[in-house]
């Protein structure tokens, strides 16, 4: 049987070693962690649940690696952290950072790299400050594995592509979305070969991304009673025992693997492969983890069709006098999300589920009645856009099931991706509809912006 997957975590806010200790998770069998933006609700928690890793001797220390992966600034936070407070892990871990394509045109305006929310400047460039990432590095920790800087692959799009959003860019100019390497430690990697990740970029006010992680195929399913009466033939059993293969049976084991055979029949040698045994391949699932954004598109051909998409959704029009588009102006330009315009994405990449996390402290989220009812309204607002019963308000500790799909990826169900960049025009189209006017304007320009309409 196949070893058990190690458990990974995107994101580590305040709390995550204790929260933690309350989940089914051992905190040592975490050995991937992928963060999505650099604010303290986010990462945070990182050193303290390192901490935690280290107290939980599950495996040999010398072999376990901890595979960290986030934005552009992660491996200095860590490093100051640690270093300072002269923290030393029994385990060696390594940082890997998103970084963008380089851009020879840093720092002229609207070039793509700022601070994605009011920002400007080159990809080297963060509100219109070099990126200390550019600037200085800190030495490296005593146990860590030197990191790489992953750059993306050239498969992207101008985050304005040609429309007029305010000024917004995806925090990484023109680049496009990274696929992940693989876990370091190669006891973990065969494991974590059966995943593989990707990230893309996100608006917000600083560098953040999405993950999307895809599992690899699942092999169709051995037809033993076809290949058994062609391997126990007298006469393949006696050329078996000619090559040195006692059972003939065995062989079932190397066409599962993917492997040919040869086999006596006839008196002739015939070669038996794989496929004319095996059936086909089902496909695998997806799975989409945003960070802060108030535009997701850059992502939309990496989730399409995903399985399960957790996207964050900050504010929501709930009082009676509260104006929708004001809101989603307000919350735009603080770099966030919608349950609406999470759903509007979501809907663009045919999503099958929704949960949507992230709630602003207005909203206390305890297991009150009141509290209760307002993730009730915040999730119909995203189902009314969505459809179906597919909508869920995450809650602390919660648990989401996510079955094996049972499409055959030769039988001409939706199992493959249209390119990126179709996808990406069919989610601006959507979302420009959706948003007409609101951009990134405050309250104000979008009432002005109105009663100019109204007018003219």
């Amino acid at each position: 049987p196949s070893p058990r997957p190690h458990p990974f975590s995107v994101d580590c806010g305040e709390g995550t070693q204790h929260q933690i200790n309350r989940s089914k998770v051992a905190p040592g069998s975490v050995q991937r962690i992928y963060i999505t933006h650099l604010h303290g609700d986010h990462c945070f928690g990182l050193p303290g649940l390192m901490c935690k890793i280290g107290t939980s001797n599950i495996e040999a220390e010398s072999s376990r690696i901890v595979h960290i992966v986030g934005p552009r600034g992660l491996r200095n936070m860590l490093r100051a952290t640690l270093l300072t407070s002269s923290t030393f892990t029994p385990y060696r871990f390594r940082v890997d950072e998103l970084w963008p394509t380089p851009n020879t045109d840093a720092g002229v305006e609207g070039g793509g790299g700022g601070a994605a929310v009011g920002g400007s400047g080159g990809v080297a460039k963060v509100g219109g400050y070099e990126h200390f990432s550019n600037v200085f590095t800190l030495p490296i920790h005593p146990s860590e594995i030197e990191g790489i800087n992953i750059t993306p692959n050239n498969d992207g799009h101008d985050a304005n592509d040609g429309h007029d959003d305010g000024g917004h860019d995806d925090g990484y100019g023109h680049g496009g979305t990274w696929e992940l390497p693989p876990h370091p430690n190669p006891v973990v990697s065969p494991v974590s070969d059966a995943w593989r990740v990707y990230a893309a970029p996100l608006s917000h006010t600083v560098d953040s991304v999405g993950y999307v992680f895809k599992e690899r195929p699942h092999r169709g399913a051995m037809d033993a009673k076809a290949a058994r009466p062609r391997l126990i033939t007298d006469e393949n059993k006696e050329f078996q025992r000619s090559v040195g293969i006692k059972n003939p049976m065995s062989l079932l084991g190397q066409l599962q693997r993917g492997q040919s055979v040869e086999i006596m029949e006839n008196a002739q040698r015939i070669t038996l492969h794989p496929s004319d045994f095996i059936g086909a391949s089902k496909a695998g699932r997806v799975i989409a983890v945003l960070g802060d954004t108030c535009d997701s598109r850059a992502l939309a051909g990496l989730a399409y069709g995903a399985d399960l998409m957790v996207h964050e959704a900050t504010n929501a029009a709930l009082d009676e006098d509260e104006d929708e588009d004001e809101v989603v102006a307000r919350t735009i330009s603080h770099g966030h999300s919608t349950p609406t315009m999470a759903a509007t994405f979501a809907a663009c990449c045919g999503v099958r589920r929704l949960v949507l996390t992230h709630f602003s402290a207005r909203y206390k989220g305890d297991e009150s009645d009141e509290s209760l009812a307002v993730m009730a309204r915040i999730s119909s607002q995203a189902s009314e856009v969505l459809g179906g019963d597919e909508v869920t308000c995450a809650r602390d500790l919660m648990e989401v099931s996510i079955p094996a799909k049972r499409e055959y990826i030769n039988s001409g169900s939706r199992t493959t991706m249209p390119m990126g960049s179709e996808v990406v025009k069919e989610a601006i189209e959507r979302v420009e509809r959706e948003r007409s006017v609101r951009g990134v304007r405050g309250a104000g320009g979008v009432k002005r912006a109105r009663e100019e309409d109204e007018g003219g």
